[in-house]
């Protein structure tokens, strides 16, 4: 009897045994980036990364957080359709989910229809409503099996203009939008669906930390759109990471699924400048940048401008004086590059430095309203805003926080006017409210054309280490 109980019991280690084993652990890679703003020339550095990587982990997903477009004419331009560089080579690279960042929204309707509809993966979004375009393609969210692991992804997007993302109302037409922190918990019943629940989210780092705090059933946060450089880690034992921008970096993220359970989770950033350039790619994009109409050259940068303050300046100084204003405003969101080298200046970097193409429009404001729209931009916009004819000091506290705008002083020339003509592009007149004297007149040219018309009229430029502002942090 002894014996035969020894033998069933065997038995029966053996099937416990071989049971536990079958339940293998399942590892899913996922490489993500954010806010690659049109950056074809670093494209074949991905390629390189991504080709690298799939050959080790070969059911790797592949994820983009938002702002696709918007930074490079050879791809916002595009003769024909523009953003289908950055389209064509999001395809042939085998992207598998996309957040709808902000800047999608840059040419209106018909550049999300085309977008959605040209991309041959999904493209999502939760908190907007896009129901009165059928030719829309986007969808709240979408689930994926990946070696038998399903994987629900959940798309966000940020809403902090008024209520709308950070673009001109006027592109946002026909379209409702709701929080992305008031929508995300309904969208909760996605971690019972699912073995791993992602929110892809183009709402920033501030916004990601609040929703892993309120929302710890998520498992990863894949974020974008504040171009934070953020290592993956655990927030709240939320695993999350933004790869700052225009494909600087991007993170690998590895999931350990056992039985339908995490059992592990980590991630990795991965510097792509540093890595090897992929051939195919890198004639993909020399042959999207066979235009010779962006290389024409119109004037010379004496010196290189080294910080946003200078470039700032520059393109506010251009608006004011091709605009005929006595001052001018350039919110701080519209200055996209931190450097501008010296050396011959072509069309090509004058839509880099003034990719959005906003309207300009001009209306008349007391001293005292510029130094509150001052104040109010410089809020909005999260920085101080750049201005021409007028100068001015602004104070912060650790924290960032905006305590005041003083010691406004106007140029010489204008410093005994009661009123005065200011110069302002569509988006902050049409999100930031300005109090004007008069009704606010766009003037049929956009701010393109302004820093068009400034460099061929006086083609020498030097603005080196130039400021309209002083900032000081208390």
């Amino acid at each position: 009897m002894k014996k035969f109980f020894k033998i069933v019991t065997f038995s029966f280690l053996i099937i416990v045994l071989g049971a536990c084993c079958n339940k293998k652990i399942k590892e899913i890679q996922i490489l993500a980036v954010n806010d690659m703003h049109a950056n074809i020339d670093d494209f074949p550095h991905l390629a390189f990364v991504v080709d690298s990587l799939r050959a080790i982990y070969p059911d790797m997903l592949l994820f983009s957080a938002g702002d696709n477009r918007t930074g490079n004419p050879y791809n916002d331009t595009y003769p024909g359709q523009s953003n289908l560089p950055m389209t064509t080579m999001m395809n042939r690279l085998g992207f598998n989910v996309g957040c709808i960042g902000n800047h999608e929204f840059d040419d209106a309707a018909k550049g999300l229809i085309y977008f959605t509809n040209a991309a041959d993966f999904p493209i999502i979004c939760a908190n907007a409503d896009f129901s009165r375009f059928d030719s829309i393609n986007i969808k709240p969210y979408v689930i994926i099996e990946n070696q038998g692991v399903k994987i629900a992804v959940l798309g966000l997007l940020e809403t902090d203009y008024n209520g709308i993302p950070s673009i001109k109302p006027i592109n946002a037409e026909g379209i409702n939008f709701r929080d992305a922190l008031e929508v995300a918990p309904e969208y909760s019943f996605l971690s019972n669906e699912s073995d791993v629940f992602i929110a892809l989210t183009h709402i920033g780092y501030r916004y990601d930390t609040i929703l892993a705090k309120e929302m710890p059933n998520i498992d990863l946060i894949i974020g974008g759109h504040s171009h934070d450089f953020v290592e993956p880690q655990l927030f709240n034992g939320v695993l999350y990471g933004q790869a700052q921008s225009k494909l600087r970096f991007a993170n690998l993220f590895k999931i350990k699924v056992q039985n339908g359970k995490i059992i592990d989770k980590e991630g990795v950033a991965i510097d792509l400048k540093k890595s090897g350039i992929s051939s195919e790619y890198k004639k993909m994009v020399a042959e999207f940048n066979n235009n010779d109409y962006f290389k024409t050259v119109i004037g010379t940068n004496v010196k290189a401008m080294t910080d946003k303050r200078s470039i700032g300046f520059f393109m506010a100084e251009s608006e004011r004086e091709i605009a005929g204003a006595d001052v001018s405003f350039k919110n701080q969101g519209s200055v996209r590059i931190d450097s501008f080298p010296a050396g011959d200046i072509n069309i090509g970097d004058v839509y880099v430095l003034e990719p959005f193409h906003n309207e300009m429009a001009v209306c008349t404001m007391n001293a005292d309203q510029i130094r509150k729209f001052i104040e109010i931009s410089s809020k909005m916009d999260g920085g101080p805003t750049h201005t021409a004819g007028v100068t001015y000091r602004i104070r912060y506290n650790s924290n960032g926080e905006l305590l005041s705008v003083d010691n406004v002083v106007f140029d010489k020339k204008i410093a005994k006017q009661k009123t005065f003509t200011v110069a302002l592009n569509a988006f902050m007149a049409s999100t930031m409210n300005p109090e004007c004297l008069d009704t606010l007149r766009f003037i049929g040219k956009n701010d393109s054309d302004l820093l068009m018309e400034y460099i061929s009229k006086h083609k020498i430029i030097d603005f080196a280490g130039k400021s309209s502002y002083e900032m000081i942090v208390e």
